[in-house]
């Protein structure tokens, strides 16, 4: 009877326990899931500036620091590397890109015929204009015109300009070694290309507002520095592979000089005569436009005189 009493109690014992089990365990896992749910609500509704938002832009910061720096520095010095070993070759074979201007300013006695000359020079040597203006001033007519021409030919046109039956006013000639410059800038836009692409493969792993919108500024920074490098190069390249020639071709405005014939006496008579008529002209106008002054001071006059001669009688 002991052991029939025994058992029942200890299977109502061991039930209990598994029963205070599995309550803590509900108990600990819906706590956990309220703690989680808290912070991820915090993060989420955190406003921006604040503590916690500040360390998880730090650690994004870290992050992007980490997964960029090794990558990218490596791509910038092998891209570099590349483009110092092209240079160095092209240095050793003796290739560089060179960039030609000049100008030259001549004189014609006829503007037209000087410039149809001109025209068939330029063309002759493979060359056209870019820009041409006419201009006329006081004391002369001149074109500006501004020549571009392929560089092999440059110094030929700039001769067959000399050579030409024209005086030649002015000169100057300046030979640019870009070679270094060119090099330069094309490393920089690789290696900041290179940053562009790994800042939008971040830009898309971004996990705040605030992350998002840092990285969007440093992408848009990186556009624009690469878009004003690409603009400073393609105008570099434009230069190298085409030379410009800046001409002026003026024109003296012939002055006429004034004779002054010289006077006769019977021109002098009549120029004195003229005069004279012209005197007379002048009184009679003025008496006619003051006689009510004059008449009125003759009355005034007249009746003074009266009474002066009325005294001294």
């Amino acid at each position: 009877m002991n052991q029939l009493t025994i058992k029942p109690r200890l299977i109502h014992s061991v039930a209990f326990v598994k029963g205070v089990f599995l309550l803590l365990f509900i108990i600990t896992m819906s706590a956990c899931s309220k703690k989680q749910k808290t912070q991820d609500s915090a993060v989420i509704d955190e406003p921006r500036g604040s503590a916690r938002q500040e360390e998880v832009v730090s650690q994004n910061q870290k992050l992007l620091t980490e997964e960029d720096g090794e990558e990218s520095s490596a791509t910038a010095v092998q891209v570099s590397s590349q483009h110092r070993k092209i240079q160095e070759e092209d240095l050793s074979k003796g290739i560089r890109k060179l960039v030609k201007e000049g100008s030259l300013s001549l004189k014609t006695m006829n503007i037209d015929s000087g410039k149809v000359w001109l025209d068939n020079v330029v063309s002759d040597f493979g060359g056209y204009y870019e820009k041409e203006d006419m201009f006329h001033d006081e004391s002369s007519v001149y074109y500006n015109i501004v020549v571009r021409v392929y560089p092999e030919k440059f110094e030929a046109l700039v001769s067959g300009i000399e050579k030409g039956q024209y005086q030649v006013l002015s000169k100057s000639i300046r030979v640019s070694d870009v070679t270094e410059e060119t090099v330069d800038i094309q490393s920089r836009i690789t290696s900041k290309k290179a940053y562009l692409r790994r800042y939008r493969e971040l830009l898309s792993r971004a996990a705040t507002i605030q992350d998002i919108l840092e990285i969007e500024e440093i992408v848009r920074s990186l556009q624009e520095e690469i878009e004003s490098q690409e603009s400073r190069l393609t105008r570099l390249h434009q230069n190298i592979e085409l030379s410009t020639l800046t001409l002026t071709l003026k024109k003296d405005k012939e002055v006429g000089v004034r004779v002054i014939p010289q006077e006769t006496f019977l021109s002098k008579v009549k120029n004195s005569l003229s005069a004279s008529f012209k005197v007379i002209e002048n009184f009679v106008l003025w008496v006619i436009e003051v006689w009510p002054q004059l008449l009125v001071f003759a009355v005034i006059l007249f009746f003074v005189w009266r009474r002066v001669k009325k005294y001294l009688q």
